[in-house]
């Protein structure tokens, strides 16, 4: 038997954007539909046999029934075996939730919400010996993750055994409050007999390599960022496991925007102009960038700074910029046209002009000084 599977998760239908400007809020929320319909398509393409979603298919529990509705009919024209999903802890099920009720009385025989402890067979369904063990979201948060019931089975050897799980995968990010459900890539290879692990919750794909053979744990990622606190590209799991268990795996890339969050320290109205250019050098009208400046630029230069954030909001899909760290290089100049000549602060800069080569404590004192004339 041999087995081809497209592993996603954390998609968030639903998700609101509210922080952003009415055109660009509506394209966000568009995209997971969109990236939804696309892995659907590339999974039939490459002839998948499963679907499998690992929690988050949607933002929250109170999801309009019209999203959920859409949902359905984009999963539904998979063309393989099945989808199977699992709920996440922000589509969690504690068995009354409306959100899953309402899911499962709209689908059809094709799609399995497997949001039960107990081990799901498809060999008399599809007649393949694969066996799946859910360790699914009842909750939104917890410090204990879900898979304590599956460590007391004994997993047949001649079935593929495989485990789903939603939460945060240590290696990958520290639950540092323990409230996500987290575990260790050790905890899950003790489980011997358990042949794959598919995870989601965290937007960071694992492995990081684009290809891998003979791993035993993947971690989806996002198939749509949603925000700067990932930078990672969106990505979902291609997985070929063959006859004999070997599991090869390909990382694909997905989604239709880009979320930047830069930190640069510009000397120079070159470095601007170079930062500029490299960032909508290949396709900004996909990317989403927050920008904080850093450094010191000459008067002429910090006048002129302008201009290039017009260039990126004019390029990108959205631009946030954060330069109260960029500030104007102090020359003698400007202190001879800002203070009088007899002042103590003329004095006192003119000095610290003449007598360091550095820059910095003549750039303190302006500060200091302009601080305390508020």
């Amino acid at each position: 038997m041999t087995l081809k599977i497209l592993h996603t998760a954390d998609i968030h239908i639903g998700m609101k954007f509210s922080n952003y400007p009415a055109g660009i809020r509506e394209e966000l929320v568009e995209a997971r539909f969109t990236v939804l319909q696309d892995l659907i398509l590339k999974a039939n393409q490459v002839k998948t046999d499963l679907f499998i979603i690992t929690g988050d298919l949607f933002e929250r529990i109170n999801i309009s029934e019209k999203d959920i509705l859409r949902t359905i009919k984009v999963l539904e024209d998979f063309a393989g075996d099945f989808v199977l999903i699992i709920p996440g802890n922000h589509d969690y099920d504690n068995g009354m939730m409306e959100l899953w009720s309402f899911f499962k009385k709209n689908i059809s025989q094709k799609i399995k919400v497997l949001n039960e402890y107990k081990a799901f067979s498809l060999n008399n369904v599809i007649n393949k010996n694969i066996i799946l063990y859910s360790a699914y979201c009842d909750s939104k948060h917890s410090s204990e993750n879900r898979i304590d019931w599956i460590k007391n089975i004994t997993f047949p050897e001649n079935s593929l055994n495989i485990g789903l799980v939603h939460g945060a995968l240590l290696d990958l990010s520290p639950d540092l409050n323990s409230r996500y459900f987290s575990i260790s890539t050790e905890e899950l290879l003790d489980m011997d007999g358990m042949d794959l692990w598919l995870l989601g919750h965290i937007h960071i794909p694992y492995p990081v390599q684009k290809k891998v053979e003979n791993c035993k744990i993947f971690n989806s990622g996002t198939p749509e960022a949603d925000g700067f606190d990932f930078s990672a590209d969106s990505s979902a799991w291609i997985i070929d496991i063959d006859s004999s268990k070997n599991i090869s795996a390909e990382k694909i890339n997905c989604g239709s925007f880009n979320f930047l969050d830069l930190n640069k320290n510009i000397s120079s109205l070159e470095d601007l102009k170079l930062l500029t250019d490299k960032i909508i050098d290949e396709n900004p009208a996909s990317k989403l960038l927050r920008l904080s400046l850093s450094g010191y630029l000459d008067e002429e230069s910090y006048q002129q700074k302008e201009k290039y954030y017009q260039k990126l909001r004019e390029k990108l899909k959205y631009f946030l910029i954060d330069d109260s760290d960029l500030k104007i290089k102090i020359s003698k100049k400007m202190i001879e046209k800002e203070f009088n000549t007899d002042s103590f602060p003329y004095q006192l800069l003119i000095e610290l002009a003449d007598r360091f080569e550095d820059d910095q404590p003549l750039q303190l004192a302006y500060e200091l000084i302009r601080e305390v004339q508020k």
